[in-house]
């Protein structure tokens, strides 16, 4: 995987100066693939692009799946296949000067008895700016114990609605494996006569944890006229070969 690097600038006033306040953090998606019962290493890298000397504390969360896919931050115990607890960082906090760089150490020691599949995990490199007010970046981990890997998925519906910008199609699916995955969703609509006139293509697929559930929207801007349509999902996780496809009729009025 390639190296991922994030970063985040803002401008702030703080007592009658205008500041830059920002930082750096790579790699900010680390996979790790391991066995279990054994011991992992690595570092992240903070640097910081403000304009003054800052300080970052790095808080640990569980990772999470919101309700339409995106990754989010959870307190530690409620994110499914949590690896948090097996991560310890050092140094946990450090103050660098402007254009100061600073290196953490994570260390990873993954359970004798933990079952195969995918475990996950995030670090928020915490910056406070003045009272009250904090920036940061979120550093994720995605930990796969190997063996045996069930990468599953279900469509559980598709829901059309009209609305004032155009028709919605709701595609709901879940995640019933083992490991994440990142789909592939394609909904065609087509007429009466079954030709296909509008082709919809998810863009910027994430990782779906597993016991996720989801519920991705389209929208269908400015359809042509009323009448009888029906749309086509292909949903495609683990291969081009097996894509999951369901049908779901639908007018407009």
């Amino acid at each position: 995987m390639k190296k991922i690097l994030f970063s985040l600038v803002f401008i702030f006033v703080i007592g009658n100066l205008e500041a830059k306040i920002g930082l750096r953090v790579y790699p900010a998606d680390i996979p790790i693939v391991c066995q279990k019962g054994t011991t992992y290493e690595g570092e992240i890298t903070v640097v910081n692009i403000s304009d003054r000397e800052m300080k970052f504390v790095l808080i640990p969360y569980d990772l999470g799946v919101d309700g339409s896919g995106g990754l989010t931050t959870l307190p530690i115990g409620e994110g499914k296949h949590s690896a948090t607890k097996w991560i310890t960082f050092s140094p946990d906090s450090f103050t660098l000067p402007p254009s100061g760089e600073g290196k953490a150490t994570y260390h990873i020691r993954v359970p004798d008895d933990v079952e195969v599949g995918g475990y996950y995990s995030a670090i928020y490199v915490d910056a406070p700016v003045k009272m009250g007010v904090h920036i940061g970046i979120v550093c994720k981990f995605f930990i796969t114990i190997q063996g045996e890997m069930q990468k599953k998925a279900i469509v559980e519906g598709i829901e059309v609605y009209k609305k004032d910008e155009g028709v919605e199609i709701d595609v709901k699916y879940s995640n019933i494996g083992n490991i994440h995955f990142e789909p592939n969703i394609v909904a065609e609509i087509k007429n009466e006569k079954g030709e296909t006139i509008k082709r919809l293509v998810n863009e910027n697929s994430r990782p779906i944890l597993p016991g996720s559930k989801v519920n991705h929207k389209f929208l269908w801007q400015q359809p042509p006229e009323n009448g009888n349509y029906q749309t086509v999902v292909v949903f495609t996780y683990n291969s081009e070969d097996n894509p999951i496809v369901a049908v779901k009729a639908f007018s407009i009025e």
